[in-house]
């Protein structure tokens, strides 16, 4: 994080634009693999806690600000550990799938190795390799420190979005099934029922799931219609006169037709 002048006191030199650039892809990158290994390590439960050293992408692109040829040079291996890294993976699923089948994670990794392949053409330049190798003295360098700690703020409220949405997505499960109200003691479909689900109701309950309600009738009785996307499990309950009210929590691979038996109210 420091800027740097030559020693025989000539004007300050800055680091060139490509540069910059390379710096900031490698903390961000650092950025959002720290955030996301802490925040699977506390929300992910068991066994979901990973190791990944991309984090020391933030000192290696902090000091390729201050001309650092150690750095340069680390940032050189993970470049080309990430491009041979994605080019295995790559084989990988073409062994695996037959052909080309896409998956989320190639989208990660695609937008990587085009990053990985941005910084290792940056670094290896001519131009750029004469910038590192000059005789530079480093100071303190404040605008240094301001890009390093914005990249780093940025990138980490980025990361947090995308593991929420992600986690969100994860839990999430589609919705396809008619709930029919039995009468527990004929065995008969209702003619008429009503449906209440309190985890919706709620402030916010709408958040919880994406889904469509439509009521079917027909000569043997009616039934509940659901259809869309639910992001946690939701109890629904159905009610009708005369009978005590009858549940069912939606949980992912329920689908079709469900039974919901309802108990009549005994006569006082």
């Amino acid at each position: 994080m420091q800027c740097c002048v030559p020693v025989n006191g000539m004007a300050d030199r800055s680091a060139p634009s490509t540069v910059t650039i390379a710096s900031g892809l490698l903390i961000a990158w650092g950025a959002y693999s720290l955030v996301c290994m802490i925040l699977g390590w506390i929300f992910g439960g068991d066994g979901f806690f990973q190791m990944d050293l991309g984090f020391v992408g933030i000192p290696i692109g902090a000091g390729l600000l201050s001309a650092s040829e150690a750095a340069r040079k680390w940032a050189i291996f993970l470049a080309g550990l990430c491009l041979a890294t994605g080019a295995w993976l790559a084989v990988e699923w073409l062994r695996s799938t037959q052909g080309v089948v896409y998956r989320p994670e190639m989208t990660v990794w695609a937008l990587l190795m085009l990053g990985a392949a941005f910084v290792l053409g940056v670094l290896c330049s001519r131009r750029n390799r004469e910038w590192f190798s000059a005789r530079l003295e480093p100071i303190g360098g404040i605008r240094a420190r301001s890009f390093v700690w914005t990249t780093c703020i940025v990138t980490s409220v980025l990361a947090i979005l995308h593991f929420v949405t992600w986690m969100r997505l994860e839990a999430a499960f589609g919705v396809n099934c008619r709930l029919v109200p039995i009468d527990s003691k004929t065995n008969k479909q209702l003619k008429s029922i009503r449906w209440s689900c309190d985890q919706l109701s709620q402030p916010g309950g709408r958040q919880l799931g994406r889904l469509s309600f439509a009521t079917s009738g027909d000569p043997s009785g009616v039934s509940l219609i659901l259809d869309g996307v639910a992001f946690t499990p939701l109890t629904f309950r159905l009610h009708a006169d005369g009978y005590q009210d009858g549940h069912v929590e939606l949980v992912p691979r329920l689908q079709g037709d469900v039974q919901v038996m309802l108990e009549p109210i005994a006569a006082p």
